[in-house]
């Protein structure tokens, strides 16, 4: 199969990717990134691409990986997996990718999807003084008025990593006496919603310290809970401890 003979350095393709297989383009109502039609695109179905750009090999320099190369390809999905990538058919009945690098979604490690401000009015920085302690006690301020509208903060934070080509996320969620275990039952209400389209792992984080608030029983009851992780159907939940 021939190649292109167009340089282009990693980077530079990464930078303007703009088609994440696995967790963007192929998702209805969370196509923000993504330059096609819609309409055009379904889980459930079949689907062609053609002009989809594909890395086929590293091109080498001083014995170091300096760009790659790449060729157009046509690519054939059913209910959501790749299940055929053929040479390149640019005048087929397809969605055209317009030459644009296909890459597999990405996973977010480390953020805490149950307390953002996102999707809601924007706030500012609040003062803290105290040191952690300030921002333990500032925080047990915040919450009961955060988890009023929590699930709903906590859908549009993955609305926004689903958007960017993140399919799945490691999540903290807060485990203090504060909130209790309600932060922790937002969220899953949240990822329930989303769950056909996004997983997540749980890590239950006792944010206040265990030793400077009583967390310890809480994370006990949470420790029981079953949390559904859409990547691999199993249900887990991680515990984290802060000593503080």
């Amino acid at each position: 199969m021939k190649t292109s003979d167009n340089k282009i350095p990693r980077k530079d393709f990464i930078r303007n990717s703009a088609l994440a297989v696995a967790g963007l383009t192929l998702i209805p109502n969370i196509m923000t990134a993504s330059p096609f039609d819609e309409k055009n695109l379904s889980v459930k179905g079949k689907m062609s691409l053609k002009n989809v750009r594909l890395e086929t090999r590293f091109e080498y320099q001083d014995g170091e990986v300096a760009s790659t190369k790449t060729d157009l390809f046509y690519v054939e999905v059913e209910k959501g997996k790749i299940t055929k990538i053929t040479p390149n058919q640019p005048n087929a009945k397809a969605v055209d990718a317009k030459g644009l690098l296909m890459l597999p979604a990405f996973k977010d490690m480390h953020i805490h999807l149950d307390k953002t401000f996102y999707g809601d009015q924007w706030q500012s920085v609040k003062k803290r003084a105290g040191g952690v302690k300030g921002m333990i006690e500032l925080e047990q301020k915040m919450l009961p008025e955060m988890l009023k509208k929590s699930t709903f903060k906590a859908e549009k934070l993955i609305e926004l990593l689903q958007s960017k080509g993140t399919s799945y996320a490691r999540s903290h969620v807060n485990i203090e006496p504060t909130s209790k275990l309600q932060s922790l039952k937002n969220l899953q209400k949240a990822l329930e919603n989303k769950k056909k389209s996004f997983g997540a792992e749980l890590v239950a984080f006792p944010q206040h310290g265990v030793f400077y608030t009583d967390s310890v029983p809480y994370l006990k009851e949470a420790a029981k809970m079953d949390i559904y992780s859409g990547e691999t159907n199993q249900k887990y939940i991680y515990l984290y401890t802060c000593f503080l």
